[in-house]
């Protein structure tokens, strides 16, 4: 099936509130979730925790989930306006974590991380995305709690 685009029903935040998601900036507060980006038959969602993205002083932070296992991607994006209603993106992902456990499966990670934001992208825009860019996917980081 792939990654789709979806907005957050009360179903999905029932599912979200066993993973007590909390906000980067202010771990008493519970993270505000609107939509994710998910492949259901992979188990794998890209979640958004805040706004920004449009350097690294002020990043994007977004939860990857991989079958339960919870890592943290900080990116900003720089969009190309080529019409009024086409645009191109470039992304940095400058920063990726996660858990220890997954280390064995670095390559498909990044790969998923990839298409995840291929629909992310374009989920979030109101014009089309005529390209998209990465210019820079971070190798990534293996520790004990990939949210860290």
């Amino acid at each position: 099936m792939g990654f789709v685009f979806e907005k957050l029903n009360e179903d999905k935040r029932k599912y979200l509130e066993k993973f007590d998601i909390r906000h980067p900036f202010d771990s008493n507060s519970k993270a505000s979730l609107r939509d994710w980006v998910v492949d259901a038959e992979k188990e794998v969602f890209l979640l958004p925790l805040t706004g920004g993205g449009y350097d690294e002083e002020h990043p994007e932070i977004l939860n990857f989930f991989y079958k339960e296992n919870i890592g943290i991607i900080y990116a900003y994006k720089k969009k190309k306006l080529k019409t009024h209603t086409e645009v191109d993106i470039t992304w940095f992902l400058f920063e990726i974590r996660f858990p220890t456990i997954l280390s064995s499966k670095k390559e498909e990670l990044v790969g998923l991380v990839k298409e995840a934001f291929l629909v992310y992208g374009s989920g979030r825009m109101d014009q089309k995305v005529d390209d998209f860019i990465f210019a820079e996917i971070a190798d990534p980081i293996f520790a004990n709690d990939g949210r860290g």
